[in-house]
C-alpha cells in the first residue's frame, strides 16, 4: 500500500516535502538528472530502509522494469485476477516513474524508498522476493502503456481500500461521484480485484479499471497512450492514442482505442 502524496499533503503538521502533480520543465534536475513524460527511465534509485523486507539501508540503482516486477507482488495479492495485476502494474510503474522525474537531487539522493512511504520493495533474488509468472506477465502486458494529463504523466496513487470495496469504490466511496479530493486520483487495490471478478459484461479489463479510478473529470486531456501488447517494445513515438470517454451517462469509464489493443 503506497502512502499517497495527496493524502500526506492534508496533514500539515507532518514535516514533509510534497511535490506538485504539475510537472516541472524537462530541465528540472531530479536525482539522476532524468526527466521524460514520454519514455520511462532505464533505472531507478531505491533506498532500502524497510525493516520488514530485510532493510540494509543502502541505495540500489535498479533496472526500472526489474524494480516494477519486484514491487508489484509486494503491493498486490499475487493470486488476484490478471486484470487486477495489470492495473496494479501500471500504477506501480507510473508512480515510480513520476518520482524519478520529480525526486530531489544532491549527493546520496534516491528516487524512492522501499517502505509504504513510496512502494514496498525488496530485491530479487532474496528472501523477500515474491515475483511470480503471473505478476511478471502483468508488467510485460502494460509496459508499452502510459497515462497522462495534458501531456504529462501523473502520480498514480493507490491504497488497499476496504476489503469490501466494490468496483469503482475507494474506502466505500464511489469515485465517479467526484465529491471529495481523492475521487479520480486514487485506486483501491481491493476494488481492482472486484472489477476483475465481476460477472459477464461487468468484468473489467485493466484499462477499464484504470479509467474507472484515475478519471479526474476536472483535469482536461486525461489520456492513455500505448502500443499493441504484441510489440513488447517502446518503438518510435508517437504511440497510438487511447482516449478515456464517458459512457452510460458518465457512470462507467472505458478506454477506447484505434489501431491498438487494450486488454
Amino acid at each position: 500500500m503506497v502512502a499517497s502524496r495527496l493524502a500526506i499533503a492534508l496533514f500539515t503538521a507532518v514535516i514533509v516535502v510534497v511535490f506538485s502533480a504539475k510537472h516541472p520543465s524537462p530541465s528540472y534536475a531530479s536525482c539522476s538528472g532524468y526527466f521524460s513524460d514520454v519514455t520511462p527511465p532505464q533505472t531507478i534509485r531505491i533506498y532500502h530502509n524497510n525493516p520488514l523486507k530485510g532493510a540494509d539501508y543502502q541505495i540500489y540503482t535498479r533496472d526500472f522494469k526489474t524494480y516494477v516486477k519486484e514491487s508489484l507482488p509486494l503491493e498486490w495479492d499475487v493470486g488476484w485476477q490478471q486484470a487486477s495485476l495489470q492495473a496494479g502494474a501500471i500504477a506501480v510503474k507510473q508512480f515510480a516513474w513520476d518520482w524519478v522525474n520529480n525526486s530531489p537531487g544532491g549527493p546520496g539522493c534516491y528516487d524512492v524508498d522501499s517502505t509504504t512511504n513510496f512502494q514496498v520493495w525488496a530485491p530479487c533474488p532474496g528472501p523477500y522476493c515474491n515475483t511470480t509468472v503471473a505478476t511478471n506477465y502483468a508488467v510485460e502486458q502494460i509496459w508499452n502503456w502510459l497515462l497522462n494529463r495534458s501531456g504529462a504523466i501523473y502520480p498514480t496513487f493507490y491504497k488497499a481500500g476496504y476489503s469490501s470495496d466494490a468496483c469503482g469504490y475507494f474506502y466505500g466511496d464511489r469515485q465517479a461521484n467526484m465529491d471529495d479530493i481523492d475521487d479520480g486520483n486514487e485506486m483501491s487495490q481491493n476494488g481492482t480485484q472486484a472489477c476483475a471478478v465481476a460477472p459477464g459484461p461487468y468484468q473489467y479489463s485493466w484499462a477499464q479499471i484504470v479509467a474507472t479510478y484515475y478519471n479526474n473529470f476536472a483535469v482536461a486531456g486525461d489520456h492513455g497512450y500505448g502500443q499493441s501488447h504484441a510489440a513488447m517494445g517502446w518503438g518510435p513515438a508517437p504511440w497510438t492514442p487511447v482516449s478515456i470517454s464517458s459512457i452510460g451517462g458518465g457512470s462507467v469509464w472505458n478506454f477506447t482505442a484505434t489501431g491498438a489493443t487494450s486488454h
